[in-house]
């Protein structure tokens, strides 16, 4: 009996050891198939299952601790971002992004990924540009450098040289361009990883019972649009017809016949990164470069409709202002080259040399990288301007009533998202007296109100993904140089233009009706429902494309007619007559007179903050106040008021 025992035991042991190589070699075999992504997505369910288990299970008694668990999250999140790469870099930098939501332990730790991204070998950029092109790199460029100049998540940039244009005659010479080359992984890592998002946000959804379904085809959406290079090429192009006549601000020029979905070449840029802090102080005026930038993207939030939604400082070139704004057209065909040696030549330091015995104030401004961008519908674009204007004149009906059209009905959860910024209350002191069962309390009562405040996540605009993380990405753009422009006060007046004579819900619900009156009148298939436009599942759908056409046809035809019968609106105000004028004044008086108090109170905050930084660096951290420009709403104490501005507040920095 014992001998057959075991022999029964070796049979089945041989078995197993059959079953669990044939296992192993299936598993290899098939990650290697994959680029590593049966690898890289066991990595991540890891890495999400030690997170839910910290939170789930740790108690921390004190900031500290609560702190340290925050770090310890953090530093997973970074360690599985860094090995997997790919689009997880991305995703990485999106969650630096989220400052207003995030623990400051999050961006702390996650802000290293902005630079973080290893290069391909020139091998592979090789087989790309051949199998985009059918043809070598030699035959493309008079020259080439090796060396990659940049490297994202996605794809790293080149410098190279086109042959000048024959029309230009044989003097001419070659045309500097910058050379965008998918990384070759990205086409099978992104399916898994995409899948990967999606799994995790229904995990999140099923064990935090928190909604994630609104807002996860979107950036699905959007990750897969970035990876597309001709429709980056599409976005650039509209930027660059939207501030053609802006001087400060410059889009390179796109050339057509070298793009494809893995390749895009684009007008070399000479100029100084904005994350370079000190070289752009010593060239520029920052407030100035900020103050451009700024301005440009209020316009594409409130004037175009278009909105960039990566403007991180790396993004972001500074250069001289060129003595000519023409250089030469993109080549539209790409004739037969003969055959040039590649080479690898680094960028000649006489250049930026040369370029720094300027006027500080002389620059131009040059915006890169548009892979992610976003459209608006112009129902959107107004009640977004209205949310920023009601909450600077304390219109406290028009912020609950945009904010209920958009699905949320419990206002101060929002307010409750914005009391959460990292340790801001701690440093004030208002925790002092705060029990760790209160705190606890709290956090349940906030997840349960969460939950009830999104149960018709249907309504949630979904444009507020991408613009929130584009406008708090720029909110750390001004914070990387001590905060010297008032950026909500910018955005506040971008707003005010986009409303023109409307200041309140009832005048923007009255021209809303209006564009959907002339929308049944042309019998778009969007204007059965005033409420139809909010049900699809991305703002990249189809479906949306279809909404925004009609409705910015209905609102040209709007301008058109009140263009002929010679003033800019003619929705109703609040009353008529003398009421409404006078109504009108008052409001447009409150908002100028708050703008100006805030930006004075900017001004000194900025200028105490340096003069403490200069005086007493040592000290500096412990006697510098916050910038007022991040927290407009507590700057009035008016009781009733506070609530709705934590709010608006919170809402603008949704995404």
């Amino acid at each position: 009996m014992a001998l057959l025992s075991s022999k029964v035991a070796r049979k089945w042991g041989r078995r197993g050891l059959y079953a669990a190589g044939m296992l192993g070699c299936g598993y290899v075999g098939a990650d290697y198939a994959t680029d590593s992504s049966l690898t890289r997505s066991l990595r991540t369910l890891v890495a999400f299952g030690t997170i839910v288990c910290i939170y789930k299970l740790a108690t921390p008694d004190t900031p500290e601790e609560l702190s340290a668990m925050h770090s310890r999250v953090a530093r997973i999140i970074l360690d599985t971002c860094l090995k997997n790469e790919g689009l997880y870099i991305k995703l990485g930098q999106g969650l630096n992004s989220m400052s207003h939501v995030l623990p400051r332990e999050y961006t702390e730790t996650l802000k290293v990924l902005l630079d973080r991204a290893p290069p391909v070998p020139i091998e592979e950029v090789r087989k790309t540009i051949r199998a985009e092109t059918g043809k070598e790199i030699e035959e493309l460029f008079v020259r080439f450098d090796e060396t990659p100049v940049a490297s994202a998540s996605i794809a790293q940039v080149h410098q190279a040289w086109l042959p000048p244009p024959a029309d230009d005659g044989p003097s001419a010479e070659p045309q500097k361009v910058a050379v965008k080359v998918r990384k070759p992984c990205i086409s099978t890592q992104s399916v898994w990883d995409l899948y990967m998002y999606s799994t995790i946000m229904t995990l999140i959804k099923l064990l935090f019972d928190l909604p994630t379904d609104w807002s996860k085809k979107t950036v699905c959406d959007a990750l897969e649009r970035e990876m597309d290079f001709t429709l980056e090429a599409s976005n650039a192009k509209r930027f660059r017809r939207a501030f053609r006549d802006n001087p400060r601000l410059y889009i390179p020029r796109v050339y057509d016949a070298y793009t494809s979905t893995q390749l895009l070449v684009l007008e070399w840029i000479e100029g100084t990164k904005l994350n370079e802090v000190e070289s752009v102080r010593a060239q520029y005026d920052e407030k100035r470069v900020l103050t451009t930038l700024f301005d440009a993207v209020g316009d594409m939030v409130f004037k175009h409709g278009f909105v960039h939604a990566d403007p991180h400082a790396a993004n972001v070139l500074v250069r001289p202002m060129p003595s000519t704004d023409s250089p030469p057209a993109p080549a539209t065909v790409g004739p037969e080259r003969a055959p040039v040696t590649t080479t690898t030549t680094p960028p000649s330091p006489s250049e930026r040399h040369a370029r720094e015995a300027h006027d500080p104030s002389d620059y131009q401004v040059v915006l890169i990288d548009f892979g992610l961008a976003t459209p608006e519908r112009v129902r959107f674009r107004y009640q977004y301007a209205l949310l920023f204007v009601s909450l600077f004149t304390h219109d406290k009906e028009s912020l609950r009533r945009v904010v209920h059209d958009w699905g949320i009905n419990d206002a101060e959860m929002f307010a409750s998202i914005q009391a959460q910024k990292p340790f801001e209350a701690i440093q004030a002191g208002s925790y002092g007296e705060v029990t760790r069962d209160e705190v606890i309390a709290m956090q349940q009562e906030a997840h349960e109100r969460a939950k009830e405040a999104l149960r018709d996540t249907r309504r949630i605009p979904k444009e507020l993904i991408m613009v929130g993380r584009s406008l708090d990405i720029l909110r750390g753009v001004n914070r990387l140089y001590g905060s010297p422009v008032n950026r909500i006060n910018m955005f506040v007046q971008s707003a005010v233009e986009c409303l023109g004579p409307m200041r309140n819900y009832d005048a923007v619900d009255a021209y809303l009706k209006r564009m959907q009156k002339i929308m049944e009148i042309r019998g778009c298939v969007t204007a059965i429902d005033m409420d139809h436009y909010q049900e699809y599942e991305s703002v990249y759908d189809a479906s949306a494309d279809t909404v925004r056409e009609e409705q910015e046809a209905a609102a040209a035809q709007i301008a058109a007619e009140d263009a002929q019968l010679g003033y800019q609106h003619s929705w109703p105000g609040p009353a008529s007559g003398v009421y409404a004028w006078l109504d009108a004044v008052y409001r447009a008086l409150m908002l100028r007179g708050l703008l100006f108090v805030l930006n004075a109170l900017h001004v000194l905050t900025y200028t105490y903050n340096s003069l403490i930084a200069s005086l007493l660096p040592s000290a500096a951290q412990k006697l510098q106040i916050a910038n007022l420009e991040d927290r407009p709403g507590r700057l009035f104490g008016r009781k009733g008021w506070r609530e709705e501005e934590e709010v608006a507040e919170a809402v603008l920095a949704t995404g």
